[in-house]
């Protein structure tokens, strides 16, 4: 096994543990009918009925300096205005060795580009200026630990594309990649 899917597999076995765990701090931003026990569900939307009903677009939010053990954000961070703050704000208040897990739609899929109210795309690439030393680590100052996952489209035609090219070709497909899974995890 490569050095990054153990690295992926110890992230995902920790995200585990920590969703598990009663006393571990779990937030599910932007939750929409997607609630969760065990977490507080944040959304700026009255009518899903969020513990917590906030604009993520409003920095700061109102959550302590690293109170936080875990941060799910499903398809959210696509809405929002500056992912620069949001990012930063993630930083602020994880605990370190926390982990958000971000699901965005892949660049190259229909659902990036079908919703109108979505404001940025994303790359295999899009948290690269997190890490120490990448060629944009200009834009902020806090770092993470950055790990990808892509969720491949769905049928045999795919897996056959994918078998065939290999995934690198096969990524460059509209639609072969729908989304994306991002783990930062906060170093």
């Amino acid at each position: 096994m490569t050095e990054k899917l153990e690295i992926l597999k110890n992230i995902k076995k920790q995200v585990n543990q920590i969703i598990i765990d009663s006393s571990a701090v779990k937030l599910n931003l932007g939750c929409g009918k997607k609630k969760y026990s065990n977490f507080i569900n944040v959304d700026i939307n009255p009518r899903v009925k969020p513990d917590i009903i906030y604009d993520l677009n409003k920095i700061p939010w109102p959550f302590k300096d690293e109170s936080i053990d875990y941060i799910l954000m499903d398809n959210v961070l696509e809405h929002l205005d500056d992912i620069i703050s949001v990012v930063t704000e993630i930083y602020r208040i994880l605990k370190r060795g926390g982990i958000a897990e971000i699901k965005v739609p892949y660049w190259l899929s229909k659902g990036a580009h079908e919703d109108p109210t979505h404001k940025h795309t994303f790359s295999e690439k899009s948290f690269d200026f997190l890490k120490e030393g990448f060629m944009t680590d200009f834009y902020t100052d806090v770092r993470f630990e950055v790990m990808v996952e892509k969720i491949w489209g769905f049928g045999k035609k795919f897996k056959l594309i994918r078998k065939l090219i290999g995934d690198d070709l096969a990524s460059c497909i509209p639609n072969a990649i729908i989304g994306l899974v991002f783990y930062l995890r906060k170093i």
